[in-house]
C-alpha cells in the first residue's frame, strides 16, 4: 500500500478554479486527494476540428506527464455529427510502464486559445488506472454544439483535461471489503499473482443490448486480459500469461458499480478454478451489494449512463501440474533441439510408489506396476534392486519401461520417455530424455536404466520420504504419429525382397549405443545387443568396433533338436540410424542362409571386398547433411526376413513313344 500526503493545488486561472470547484463540490474522497493538475492540447483550428467530426479518423496527443504519471489522449470520430446523440469518443490512456493502482477522476474540457472561455464536460467516475488502461468517454453533439457555434472558425481550439489522483487506499479497501473470495493456496496450489483492473463503459443503456462487446486489453506482469459482454453475461478472457505454463489456474470475482460510492452496485458470484485456456463465464445473476437481492443479468442494470466493471483475479500454479508441465517441456525442448518434426499424437505420465524403499534397496528385489495406458497403448513399469558384484554393495537400481500390447508383426508404437523421481513435493527428472524409440512384437522393453550407488547417494537418497519411507518413480511418455516410421520400415523391407524367395514374415529389433566415444576410449573389441526372441528362436547382433570396417554379425541359435525349419531361409538387413531421425540411416544386407540349428548372418561386402561403412569415418558419416551419430548416440537395428524358396515349375518336353 502506498500512502500520500494530500496536496490540493491552488490554480491562478479562474476557469481552472471553476472546473476544480465543479468536481470538488460532490467529491466524497477529497480528503484522499494526492495531486491535481491540468493539461491542454493546443492542436486545432475550429474549422479543422469540425471537419474531423464528420470523418472516420482518430487523433492522438503526444505523451504528457501530469500528477507524476504518463498519459495520452486519443479521440475517435465516427463520420456523422448531425443529431444530438451523435458523439465522438474521448479516451484517456495511462502509459506508465509499471504501476499498481491510480485512482483517478478527470474532466475533459474545450477552451478557446488566448481566452478564458471554456466548455467543460461531466466529470468521470472515480476510476482505477493501471499501466495501459484507458477510460473511454463519449462526448455528445448536444453537449457542446452551442459552444462550437459561437466561436470563429479561425480560432485555435485547445482540448484540455483536469485530473485528480487519489490515495490508492480507496481501491484497496473496496477489494478487501467487497471483492474477496476463498483463497485456495495450500499444499496443492501456490498463489503467483494478484491482479485488479477496471473497465469503464459509457452510454451503458445502448451498449448493454449489443450481442458482443469487448474491452481493451488489461496488462500487468505481461499478463493480458480482456472483459467480454456477451448476451447479458460477463466473460473474462486471458490472451497470454507472463509465465507460459499450462499449469496456471485462476479464481476471480467481478463487481459492477455505477457511482463513486463503492458500497453500491452489484457483485458476481466468485468463479470456480479455471485453467488459463478457459474463458470464464459468470452467472447471469448478480448480487446487489446493498440489499443482497439478485438481478437476472447485467442487462437489467438500468437508468445509469456509465458503469465500471471491476475484476479481481488470483493466479495460481498447481504444484503437481507445475512439475508435470516441466517434464513435458523437457521432452518438447528435446524435440526442438534435435529437429524431430514427427507429430506428437498423445502424451501422459504414470507414477509408481515403492513402500519401504530402504528395505527394497537392501536386497535383490523386483516390483512391477499395474498396467497403465498412454495413447491407447498398454505399459508397465519395472523396478529392480540388485547387489553389485564389482562394488560389493546394494542400493543399485534398474528401471525398465515395458510395452505389453499384443502386437502383430507389422504393428508398433514410437515414443520418447523420461524417468523421474518424486517424494512429497520434491521432484527430480533423473534420466535425460530417451531417443526416439520403437516398441513392437520383438522389442517389448526399453534398455535398462541403471542407477549405481554413487548416483543414488547423490540424488535419490535425499528424495526418500522420511515419514513413510517411500519413493515414487514416474515416467512421462510422448507418443508419435506412425506415418513417417511406417515409410522407414517399408523402404528397408523392399531391400529384403529376392525374386527366388517368398517372404513368410519379417521382424525388426533395435537398440541404442548411448556413448559412442566410450567404446573408442575403452578400446572395446566386441559389442552385442541384448538377446531377443523371434518365434522360438533366440537372436543377438554383434559388431566389432576395433575393426577397420563396420562388420556386423547376426547370431541365431535354436536348441530344438527336432528342427522342422531346415527348408526355411533367413536374410537380415542391418540398420544404423540417427537416434532422432528415421530418414537418416544406412543399411547393410546379409546373404540368404538356411535356418538350421545355429547360423551366422554377416553383412555383405562390396565388390572390392570392403564393408560399406568405415569405422573411422562413422562418427562423421552423414546422410542428407545429418550425421548418423548425433549427441554421441546411435541406433543399431536389424530386419530379419523369414523366407522360403519359390517352387520352380519344370517344363517337360514332349517325347515320341517307341513301338516295340
Amino acid at each position: 500500500m502506498f500512502l500520500f500526503k494530500s496536496n490540493s493545488t491552488i490554480f491562478k486561472d479562474d476557469y481552472k478554479k471553476k472546473i476544480k470547484d465543479f468536481v470538488e463540490e460532490n467529491d466524497d474522497y477529497k480528503s484522499n486527494l494526492v495531486s491535481e493538475d491540468t493539461y491542454e492540447w493546443n492542436k486545432f483550428k475550429v474549422e479543422d476540428f469540425k471537419k474531423l467530426l464528420h470523418s472516420y479518423d482518430s487523433i492522438e496527443s503526444s505523451e504528457f506527464s501530469i500528477c507524476n504519471h504518463q498519459w495520452k489522449i486519443r479521440i475517435y470520430f465516427y463520420g456523422k455529427f448531425k443529431n444530438d446523440l451523435d458523439y465522438f469518443k474521448f479516451s484517456l490512456i495511462n502509459t506508465d510502464r509499471k504501476n499498481n493502482y491510480i485512482p483517478t477522476k478527470f474532466v475533459p474540457y474545450f477552451k478557446v486559445s488566448d481566452s478564458t472561455e471554456t466548455k467543460n464536460f461531466p466529470a468521470s467516475l472515480l476510476y482505477n488506472f493501471n499501466n495501459n488502461a484507458c477510460y473511454e468517454y463519449k462526448i455528445y453533439n448536444n453537449d457542446y454544439k452551442s459552444f462550437m457555434e459561437n466561436i470563429n472558425n479561425d480560432t485555435q481550439l485547445c482540448i484540455g483535461i483536469y485530473m485528480r489522483i487519489y490515495n490508492n487506499i480507496i481501491i484497496e479497501k473496496y477489494i478487501n471489503d467487497k471483492l474477496t473470495f476463498n483463497d485456495i493456496e495450500g499444499t496443492t496450489f501456490k498463489k503467483e499473482n494478484s491482479i485488479y483492473f477496471e473497465w469503464a463503459i459509457k452510454d451503458w443503456e445502448n451498449i448493454k443490448s449489443l450481442r458482443y462487446f469487448e474491452s481493451p486489453l488489461f496488462i500487468k506482469n505481461n499478463d493480458k486480459w480482456s472483459i467480454i459482454i456477451k448476451k447479458g453475461n460477463i466473460q473474462l478472457k486471458c490472451y497470454s500469461f507472463s509465465l507460459n505454463e499450462n499449469h496456471f489456474h485462476i479464481k476471480s470475482i467481478i463487481g459492477i458499480r455505477y457511482s463513486d460510492n463503492f458500497s453500491k452496485g452489484y457483485l458476481s458470484e466468485e468463479s470456480n478454478i479455471y485453467s488459463k485456456e478457459s474463458e470464464i463465464t459468470f452467472n447471469k445473476e448478480l448480487t446487489n451489494i446493498e440489499t443482497q437481492t439478485k438481478i437476472d443479468s447485467i442487462e437489467s442494470i438500468e437508468n445509469v449512463d456509465t458503469i465500471i466493471i471491476c475484476v479481481h483475479i488470483h493466479e495460481y500454479s498447481n504444484i503437481k501440474e507445475n512439475h508435470i508441465n516441466k517434464l513435458k517441456n523437457t521432452l518438447i525442448e528435446d524435440d526442438l533441439r534435435n529437429i524431430n518434426n514427427i507429430k506428437r499424437v498423445d502424451r501422459n505420465y504414470f507414477e509408481y510408489k515403492i513402500e519401504n524403499i530402504s528395505g527394497f534397496l537392501n536386497g535383490v528385489n523386483k516390483q512391477s506396476s499395474e498396467e497403465f495406458y498412454v495413447g491407447n497403448y498398454k505399459w508397465k513399469l519395472h523396478v529392480m534392486s540388485y547387489f553389485n558384484l564389482i562394488c560389493k554393495e546394494y542400493n543399485n537400481i534398474n528401471i525398465v519401461l515395458e510395452n505389453v500390447d499384443d502386437f502383430d508383426n507389422d504393428e508398433f508404437v514410437s515414443c520418447k520417455y523420461l524417468f523421474y523421481f518424486k517424494s512429497s513435493n520434491k521432484h527430480y527428472p533423473f534420466k535425460p530424455t530417451s531417443s526416439l524409440t520403437i516398441f513392437n512384437n520383438t522389442k517389448k522393453k526399453s534398455d535398462y536404466f541403471i542407477i549405481n550407488k554413487n548416483s543414488y547417494d547423490k540424488t535419490i537418497k535425499s528424495f526418500i520420504d522420511n515419514e513413510d519411507n517411500s519413493l515414487t518413480i514416474g515416467v512421462y511418455i510422448f507418443i508419435y504419429d506412425n506415418f513417417i516410421i511406417s515409410n522407414y520400415f517399408n523402404e528397408i523391407k523392399e531391400k529384403g525382397i529376392d525374386n527366388d524367395y517368398d517372404i513368410i514374415n519379417s521382424n525388426y529389433y533395435e537398440w541404442e549405443i548411448e556413448d559412442w566415444d566410450k567404446l573408442q576410449k575403452e578400446n572395446v573389441a566386441i559389442i552385442s545387443s541384448p538377446p531377443f526372441k523371434i518365434d522360438k528362436y533366440d537372436w543377438n547382433v554383434t559388431f566389432y568396433p576395433k575393426e577397420e570396417n563396420m562388420n556386423q554379425v547376426l547370431y541365431f541359435s535354436n536348441n530344438d533338436s527336432n528342427n522342422k525349419d531346415r527348408n526355411i531361409f533367413v536374410r537380415c538387413i542391418f540398420v544404423i540410424r540417427n537416434c532422432n531421425d528415421f530418414s537418416c540411416y544406412e543399411i547393410q544386407k546379409s546373404k540368404i542362409e538356411s535356418l538350421e540349428y545355429n547360423v551366422e548372418l554377416k553383412s555383405e561386402v562390396d565388390k572390392d571386398g570392403n564393408n560399406i561403412l568405415s569405422m573411422k569415418s562413422l562418427k562423421s558419416y552423414e546422410v542428407s547433411k545429418r550425421r548418423l551419430i548425433e549427441n554421441n548416440k546411435v541406433i543399431f537395428g536389424v530386419f530379419i526376413f523369414k523366407m522360403k524358396k519359390k517352387k520352380t515349375k519344370i517344363k517337360m518336353k514332349n517325347s515320341k513313344k517307341v513301338k516295340k
